[in-house]
């Protein structure tokens, strides 16, 4: 028996009773799909927010070995007192660089046991591997520098390998939390901008402020390290032409917090382009270079700090803003319910009325 002769079968009220939660089904079944795919968003948006902390750990790594890396090549550029022989006469200042990169190089220990005890909490298996990769590559290198066996183009090259893995790993965590598949436009351009645009351009402002060191206590930079240089300030230039678009984005995607997203990267930006001023007037336009390589190094860690502190705030703006859209969607699905059973409520009501008006009638006139 098909289901139309089974119908025809079952008597009015019946029939009554399956129209109602037919046209029942037709309203509220849409809306538990798309409560559903809410209920999806939410939980995405959990996740983003639970990948910002690990994020936030990875970027004090990378900022601890950028520092690490500049007083590395001050340390080793620097003369030191060999045997009984005084090299250089400013050996204090020498003292001083070296505890001030041994304390760098316990900030960075320090940072990474910090990440390490996060990853093993979460059982992020495939990050804590890849961490593990960096801190022995770092232990290899730290020996080399406590020693002083090791040259600053070395140590250089040594340390930006380092941070590349570094670099590797926080976009390990952008996937790994699916913040890099943010779809909406107040979190994803400020996304991209802190934790993918910013990390590359404190990158390359660092390898600016380690390689105008070494040529600042020399005195001296060559035709191609002079060219090594130039590139690299135009290729920061082209990154921040790319973070500014979107923060300028973002801003625009949050009206509400738009003054404190341009607000707070102007200031780093204007920093930056006073670092990018120094280098071209103390290095770039001079034969001889006299600008000291301390003043060097803290005016460019300044600006490189700056974004840091930039992208610290940035990422507390991004847990707003996913905050704020976790709490609409819970509002919407309890919209959503309140409209269900109020629906239910009235096709119930509705239905019940107009049957038992419409069985009143047939009796009536079965009776006439």
């Amino acid at each position: 028996m098909n289901p139309i002769q089974l119908f025809d079968r079952l008597v009015l009220w019946k029939k009554f009773l399956c129209l109602g939660l037919l046209c029942l089904a037709v309203v509220t079944l849409p809306t538990l799909f798309y409560i559903n795919e809410v209920r999806k968003l939410i939980a995405c948006s959990k996740l983003e927010q639970q990948g910002l902390v690990p994020a936030q750990l990875m970027l004090n790594i990378i900022q601890r070995t950028q520092q690490h890396r500049g007083l590395s090549a001050r340390y080793l550029s620097d003369p030191v007192i060999v045997g009984s022989t005084i090299v250089n006469p400013s050996v204090a200042n020498s003292i001083m660089v070296k505890k001030e990169r041994r304390r760098k190089a316990e900030d960075l220990e320090q940072a990474i046991a910090d990440f390490e005890a996060f990853a093993r909490k979460n059982n992020t298996h495939n990050i804590i591997a890849a961490v593990n990769e960096q801190t022995l590559c770092w232990h290899k290198l730290s020996p080399h520098l406590t020693l002083h066996d090791i040259s600053p183009e070395q140590s250089f090259q040594f340390h930006s390998a380092l941070i590349r893995m570094q670099l590797n790993i926080l976009q390990m965590i952008i996937d790994n939390y699916q913040l890099s598949l943010d779809s909406q436009a107040d979190g994803h351009f400020l996304i991209a901008a802190s934790l993918i645009g910013l990390p590359e351009l404190t990158e390359i402002m660092d390898q600016m402020q380690a390689t105008g060191v070494v040529f600042l206590i020399r005195n001296e930079a060559n035709f191609f390290e002079r060219v090594d240089l130039k590139s690299l300030l135009l290729f920061s230039a082209g990154k921040i032409a790319e973070v500014d678009a979107g923060v300028h984005k973002a801003a625009a995607a949050n009206p509400t917090r738009a003054g404190n997203i341009l607000g707070q990267y102007n200031t780093a930006k204007a920093r930056y382009q006073k670092n990018v001023m120094l280098t071209q007037e103390e290095i770039l336009n001079k034969e001889h270079l006299i600008f000291s390589p301390a003043d060097y190094y803290t005016e460019l860690n300044n600006g490189i700090d700056e974004y840091f502190n930039y992208a610290t705030f940035s990422l507390a703006q991004i847990n707003n803003i996913l905050q704020d859209r976790i709490h609409k969607n819970h509002q919407t699905i309890l919209m959503l319910l309140i409209y269900i059973v109020v629906t239910t409520a009235l096709v119930t009501f509705i239905g019940i009325r107009f049957a038992r008006n419409f069985l009143v009638q047939l009796d009536s006139k079965a009776i006439l």
